[in-house]
């Protein structure tokens, strides 16, 4: 079995999920299914993935197309950049042979995989890692009631009901492109697993984020860490972080950088706070030292945005096995899944006093913390592990690549 994969963007040191992608193909290759990668490169620079071009597995090859810099910001001209992008991989999927199964990974422009699968006869798998284009509503880019949303929306209709199948990383996920027309028995479910694959162990004193940034080790660090975009909802943690800027012994770190980054900054001077502190964003490698670091590890998003897409962070939050508080709404799988393994306490995205009283009970109970973190570490080796959910990805090709 040979199978086609196309990316519109060029590879990224710096993307959270450059582990998923390389487990990916090492799995594939382990089930002894070959890969042909179509690899997009900025002109003038060098081809790059997740695996070095010059030592694969022999079952994996590759061509290189040139594609344009995205510009940022302006949602339209990177939506039609990855589209132009997606065309001319379509011209050059055209010119692949042997192929069984066409796999998409960018949900915006899967119709144009979708259209190359059909011309090919060849059958077609969506990695779905957010939900097109509900995902732009949650976001703040487009209303639902829009013209343009509603053209996106019955395209993407079009490709739930012809796609062989679809590997979605959340049952939320799932739920959602059911409800949106999706079969629920094409739709697989797979975690998305962490860069580690066993519990972080890390003493404070061998911290090499402490060590970077010569931090105090005595006191109670609640910690957010990642994306500071339009999705995550990182001025709930301000505001908590207000309720309770009289707890000298509390201490909120954000970690990271974002399109809504210099607004939470100036809510945070505004508000004269002392118990805030910023950090710009940091390697992957800094990843396990910064979640080990917390005593609180917050895992907040907008109302609704949970059944669009789930926090990466929450593998890596978990195999650290600190106390986790996730603010999203109460009735989503994401949270259920989590309050039923006792990893996490869930509040409202809107529940700003309830986010600052979970803090405070956790912070005044030793014997929570400590029920907090074993049930975290079991809710990682339940459901989290890598072992376990990149077989899906496998299981999947083998099951579509043998139906007729």
């Amino acid at each position: 079995m040979k199978i086609l994969f196309q990316a519109t963007g060029p590879y990224s040191e710096n993307s959270p999920f450059n582990h998923l992608k390389k487990d990916i193909y090492l799995e594939l290759n382990r089930a002894g299914i070959e890969v042909h990668r179509v690899i997009p490169v900025h002109k003038g620079k060098e081809a790059r993935d997740v695996l070095p071009l010059d030592s694969e597995p022999s079952t994996m090859t590759y061509d290189v197309l040139t594609v344009g810099k995205v510009p940022k910001g302006n949602f339209i001209l990177r939506y039609l950049n990855s589209l132009l992008s997606t065309f001319r991989l379509f011209r050059k999927g055209l010119k692949v042979k042997d192929i069984d199964i066409v796999v998409s990974i960018v949900p915006q422009t899967a119709f144009v995989a979708l259209i190359l699968a059909k011309l090919k006869r060849k059958k077609m798998v969506a990695l779905l890692m957010d939900i097109w284009p509900n995902n732009t509503v949650e976001a703040g880019v487009l209303r639902e009631k829009s013209l343009v949303y509603k053209i996106f929306f019955a395209i993407q209709k079009k490709v739930y009901k012809h796609v062989d199948a679809i590997i979605t990383i959340s049952e939320d996920m799932k739920k959602t492109m059911v409800e949106s027309g999706a079969a629920a028995e094409k739709i697989f479910v797979a975690h998305n697993w962490s860069h580690v694959d066993k519990p972080v162990v890390i003493s404070p004193k061998k911290n090499k984020f402490v060590e970077k940034y010569n931090l105090n080790n005595n006191v109670f660090r609640v910690i957010y860490a990642g994306n500071i975009g339009a999705m995550q909802n990182v001025e709930i943690i301000v505001e908590a972080a207000e309720i309770i800027k009289n707890r000298k012994d509390i201490e909120f770190l954000i970690i990271g950088s974002g399109v809504n980054e210099k607004k939470i900054k100036e809510m945070v001077e505004s508000k004269g706070l002392k118990n805030v502190s910023f950090f710009p964003f940091q390697p992957s490698e800094m990843a396990e030292y910064i979640y080990a670091l917390a005593n609180i590890n917050m895992i907040p998003l907008r109302q609704g945005a949970v059944y669009t897409a789930l926090p990466s962070k929450t593998a890596i939050c978990l195999a650290c096995g600190r106390p986790i508080i996730a603010c999203v709404d109460k009735k989503s799988n994401y949270a259920t899944m989590l309050q039923a393994n006792g990893a996490a306490m869930v509040v409202e995205p809107d529940d700003t006093k309830g986010l600052a009283e979970a803090i405070k009970k956790i912070k005044d109970n030793v014997e929570l913390q400590a029920k907090m973190s074993t049930d975290a570490l079991a809710c990682f080796e339940a459901c989290f592990r890598k072992t376990e959910n990149v077989k899906v990805y496998s299981d999947v090709f083998k099951l579509i690549a043998e139906k007729q």
